[in-house]
């Protein structure tokens, strides 16, 4: 639990929040009450976007947060890893990845928690619509959902990772879509199209997978602290996150099994119309060939022994033999049913 100066700290910032619920302490940092009417119902969350050198002495100064977690979530900095800390002073300080959609490409949006008694401190880099949302949702309601639920910190870090799993089912739902296309347009013999469309979507795939394998370990951490612990109410909200964590990796492990199929289906395409296309000139080929060995044998200059030389019409001779050699390569070539 919090130090009795660490908690007297959060006793005062809480007052300094109005009764209407809300202040908008500066552009990048604004704070909902949330709770009954009773002060130690009430929790602050504490949404800071675009977090800079201010907004780090801000924390600093008024949650004594550990300045070595505050630098991680500067705006400039991206953790490579997720990161579960129960920090000395009683916070848990958490690094969680999520997928983030712009222009049809995956890539990565980073949120950062400090979690303590009373307390909620959401830092990103406002790329998390779902995140916004809920806390604007927040700020015009009266939150009285969370009222009588002592420690209802973890519920409220419950509901914003229940809507940021939403966010991930919403882009794993446009996968499916995609795949659907994809398909449709492999059978619609349009294999240099899918070959784009197919990588695209291998990449965002994989790009989802490796955001998200961290997550259930996270939270298996953090349902073996102390804030829920020894709390079975607290702990079923994140029982059901970790399912939804395990479900969203099933997911993406069957497209990626449904993508790589589709992949190997195009290619087999490819191959077989580069085949064709190699069968038909190669017929083609073979059939010109009597037809430039009779034209070189009677382009030959020899004074006696050609047939034909000396019949009248012999010009037209020649070319009803090439034409009848042209008619039996083909003959032949149905015979052996390679046409």
């Amino acid at each position: 639990m919090l130090s009795s100066d660490i908690y007297a700290i959060i006793f005062k910032v809480i007052h300094k929040i109005p009764m209407s619920n809300f202040e908008k302490i500066s552009d990048n940092i604004q704070a909902v009450k949330i709770g009954g009417s009773e002060l130690d119902e009430k929790i602050i969350w504490l949404n800071v976007v675009r977090a800079g050198r201010p907004e780090i002495e801000y924390l600093r100064k008024n949650f004594g947060f550990d300045l070595k977690s505050l630098r991680a979530t500067l705006s400039t900095s991206l953790a490579e890893r997720s990161i579960f800390e129960f920090l000395d002073n009683g916070y848990i300080f958490i690094i969680l990845h999520y997928p983030r959609l712009a222009d049809g490409q995956i890539s990565t949006a980073e949120i950062d928690f400090f979690l303590g008694r009373n307390i909620l401190v959401s830092v990103h880099n406002n790329e998390l619509k779902a995140v916004n949302d809920l806390f604007n949702y927040r700020k015009k309601e009266n939150s009285a959902s969370f009222s009588g639920q002592r420690g209802h910190e973890a519920f409220l870090f419950a509901e914003i990772l229940e809507k940021l799993a939403h966010h991930v089912y919403e882009i794993i739902d446009r996968h499916s879509s995609v795949i659907k296309q994809i398909e449709q347009t492999i059978f619609a013999s349009q294999q240099k199209k899918a070959v784009t469309e197919i990588l695209n979507l291998r990449r965002n795939i994989i790009n989802c997978r490796r955001i998200m394998q961290g997550h259930k370990d996270i939270l298996a951490s953090f349902l073996a602290s102390p804030f829920v612990k020894n709390a079975p109410d607290r702990q079923e909200p994140f029982v059901h996150l970790i399912e939804h964590a395990k479900n969203i990796w099933k997911i993406l492990e069957n497209q990626n099994e449904i993508i790589n199929v589709l992949n190997s289906t195009n290619e087999s395409l490819l191959n077989f119309r580069l085949s064709d296309t190699m069968k038909t000139l190669t017929v083609f080929s073979v059939m010109i060939f009597p037809l430039t060995l009779v034209a070189a044998i009677f382009s030959m200059q020899t004074k006696s022994g050609m047939p034909f030389l000396d019949q009248p019409n012999n010009f037209w001779l020649v070319i009803i033999l090439m034409a009848l050699s042209g008619v039996a390569m083909i003959w032949y070539f149905k015979r052996k049913k390679w046409l």
